[in-house]
């Protein structure tokens, strides 16, 4: 938490602690809640622990509600790390996010999978990556060699147009040699293994099989899913269910099916993805994902909310297993305060700014205007921060705040189409439903926030009007 402070300094601080972007490691520590979608958090976490070893998950979430940092939290998750080589792939840090083709991203998959392998003790052979892009690097005259080989191919695809052309035209023809690489650095890493002690539901069915008795079996099954990573833990886990003596009599068996020994797969968090331009995500996700869905290892995709509501997501659905980020909302379907999620949301305010610097109604008030949205939180402190350095203001008071929601409210409403979308924005308004509502109507407010997609803490799902827009409707 900053120390309190009156000096006009001290709002400028403020100011730039309040730049949105996602908190990986020691930012997390510093500014970040732990509370704030810890639920998420554990869920997903969970999902990939469960989930088939090949499988492909959506993380779901409108832009700036926070997907990266959770994704972040759960690469840091230590039972995930013991169990796989977390590697992070962002089209924002490697291509340039304006001329983006699913075979760049697939290139950008495959220069973070060689990144990743020292950290996981494994010596990277550049041969493979080299043979598919020599022929271009030497045309533009790319000269280094090893990581600042990838790193300059990365830097060219970033600036150089006809770079990019190039590489695409000699990939496309090799696309399947190029999913083959990948494939390839994928089993480096799942040459490594994963060792514990577990019954599993296939253990148990074994010991069933060689006729232990089933009480034993009954007793067994409350230790089930459980992990040890010691023999002598193991059995000592079991002799609290069973007793020493029947331990002792079943332990080779207890040790020849209990034993795991798995393969300690990469996991890829394929990230940033809704930064993309619609028509480049559409591609991605709707014509051209078999490219990712056959790589064998298990992939997370951010996915921008207002996708889901696609006409075409119906026909990839099936593939994926969908977790969802939702907005904090502070006040609920109902009109009954959250005060959980206020307090989670005031915490992370205070983490940024002192408490002496911002009046308690000035804060209730960003906080109610931001539709539980992180980023537009953030936008909205920003731009009272700034306002109050411009005034030389030590303080934001609410007179600040909400000149900070007009302002973001009235460039929300530049960009609102009343005559179009005015008689169903009031629909929601009225219902907190979409019913009725084209899926094209849908996608477009969801997508520029004009409307919210929420859910209650017990699963209930609706949509609410963005705060900005009915501040702005409402003046």
């Amino acid at each position: 938490m900053p120390d309190s402070s009156s000096e006009p300094e001290a709002m400028a601080q403020a100011y730039a602690r309040f730049l949105h972007r996602p908190l990986m490691d020691a930012s997390f520590a510093a500014l970040g809640v732990a509370d704030l979608h810890r639920n998420e958090v554990a869920h997903l976490a969970e999902t990939v622990k469960t989930s088939d070893r090949f499988q492909k998950i959506l993380l779901i979430g409108h832009s700036g509600v926070g997907k990266s940092t959770l994704l972040g939290r759960v690469c840091r998750d230590e039972a995930l790390q013991a169990r796989n080589y977390p590697v992070r792939v962002s089209p924002y840090d490697t291509l340039n996010m304006m001329d983006v083709e699913a075979i760049d991203l697939l290139l950008a998959l495959y220069m973070a999978l060689l990144k990743a392998m020292p950290a996981a003790d494994i010596d990277p052979s550049f041969d493979d990556f080299q043979q598919l892009v020599d022929p271009v690097a030497e045309e533009f005259d790319v000269t280094e060699s090893g990581f600042a080989y990838l790193d300059a191919v990365s830097f060219r695809i970033k600036t150089d147009y006809a770079f990019r052309q190039a590489l695409r035209r000699d990939l496309k023809p090799e696309i399947e040699t190029l999913q083959r690489h990948v494939d390839e650095a994928c089993r480096h890493f799942s040459r490594h293994t994963y060792e514990c002690f577990k019954l599993t539901r296939k253990s148990l069915a074994q010991l069933r099989e060689e006729e232990v008795s089933d009480k034993v079996l009954t007793r067994l099954a409350a230790i089930e899913g459980q992990e040890y990573k010691s023999e002598v833990r193991f059995l000592r886990a079991i002799e609290e269910q069973i007793g020493d003596i029947q331990t002792l009599h079943y332990k080779p068996l207890l040790i020849r099916y209990g034993c795991i020994e798995e393969p300690r797969d990469a996991l890829i968090f394929m990230d940033d993805l809704d930064k993309l331009p619609w028509n480049v995500f559409e591609r991605l996700f709707f014509e051209e994902i078999h490219l990712f869905t056959m790589i064998d290892a298990r992939i997370l995709f951010t996915f921008p909310a207002f996708a889901a509501y696609s006409p075409l997501f119906f026909h990839i659905g099936d593939s994926f297993l969908q977790e969802h980020v939702w907005p904090v909302r502070e006040i609920a379907r109902t009109g009954e305060p959250h005060e959980t999620h206020t307090e989670l949301l005031r915490e992370m305010v205070t983490r940024r700014i002192a408490a002496d610097q911002i009046t308690g109604d000035a804060l209730a008030e960003l906080i109610s205007r931001s539709g539980g949205l992180l980023r537009d939180l953030t936008a909205l402190l920003r731009e009272a921060c700034r306002s109050a350095v411009e005034k030389n203001a030590t303080v934001i008071d609410r007179e600040t705040a909400v000149q900070a929601v007009d302002t973001l409210a009235q460039t929300c409403s530049r960009f609102f189409d009343a005559s179009r979308y005015g008689a169903a924005v009031s629909q929601v308004r009225k219902s907190h439903s979409i019913s009725g509502l084209s899926k094209k109507k849908v996608m477009y407010l969801l997508r520029y926030h004009f409307l919210l997609a929420c859910s209650e803490p017990d699963g209930t799902r609706w949509f609410d009007v963005h705060p900005f827009l009915k501040h702005a409707l409402d003046r």
